[in-house]
């Protein structure tokens, strides 16, 4: 798993509820279920998700998790979503859905989902048309007077980073990190990422629209702003 620096900084606190759809008794007994009802303009988001008896913690090394996102409008639902117990096993690593504390943006209602070792971030807007992007970790951050969303792809092999305009709706580049990333910076419109690279610790400098340049093996941040790098363990929540 790729960026296991930064996934591994904070421990997993999720505050859970009743689920929405049915369990099995030995469930209800001795499981983690999991609902809430989120208000998006004149969408309802609803999340439920249940982590089997066997699992050893709330959604964490779980390989039996089952979820689903509902989206509907009044009394009539536009959308569900389900994910099995296959699309959310991840060994080693957090499983579900998780709903980001702060929203990026305010176009879209983001959800980001774990397992299956490829991690979506999914955005909805206010029509309840989903877009997802690959993604497990995120941030979002002003260049050039508009809000853009990079987010990190967590899997096996080395994550690529997707580049989404918040204001227009449209992906603005995707392209594969040469470097496994620990943190973020901003300075003067560009994006700065510093990490381990294929033989040395070094920095990535990035536009808006994902043009990169290797740098030296450091630079100076007393001028940058550091930027939190959002994942399960940090800033997402139920």
């Amino acid at each position: 798993m790729t960026v296991t620096n930064v996934l591994l900084r904070a421990t997993l606190a999720i505050a859970l509820v009743a689920p929405l759809f049915a369990v099995t008794d030995e469930e209800r007994a001795a499981c983690y279920p999991a609902s809430r009802t989120y208000q998006h303009g004149g969408l309802r988001i609803t999340i439920a998700q249940v982590a089997r008896p066997d699992s050893p913690e709330p959604f964490y090394n779980a390989g039996k998790v089952r979820a689903s996102i509902t989206i509907s409008r009044g009394k009539k639902i536009l959308r569900v979503m389900r994910y099995d117990e296959a699309e959310l096993f991840a060994y080693g690593h957090i499983s579900g859905l998780f709903v980001p504390r702060s929203q990026p943006g305010k176009r879209y209602f983001s959800v980001v989902k774990y397992g299956d070792y490829n991690c979506r971030h999914l955005l909805i807007d206010r029509n309840g048309t989903v877009i997802s992007l690959p993604g497990g970790l995120f941030f979002a951050t002003m260049i050039e007077s508009r809000e853009i969303l990079f987010t990190l792809h967590v899997q096996d092999s080395q994550g690529a980073l997707t580049i989404f305009d918040l204001e227009t709706g449209r992906k603005r580049a995707s392209r594969r990190l040469p470097l496994e990333v620990i943190s973020a910076f901003a300075h003067d419109n560009l994006i700065f990422f510093s990490g381990i690279g294929p033989k040395k610790e070094c920095w990535l400098r990035i536009d808006g629209n994902g043009h990169c340049l290797i740098e030296t093996p450091s630079l100076p941040t007393e001028r940058m702003t550091e930027l939190q790098i959002v994942d399960g363990f940090r800033g997402l929540g139920q």
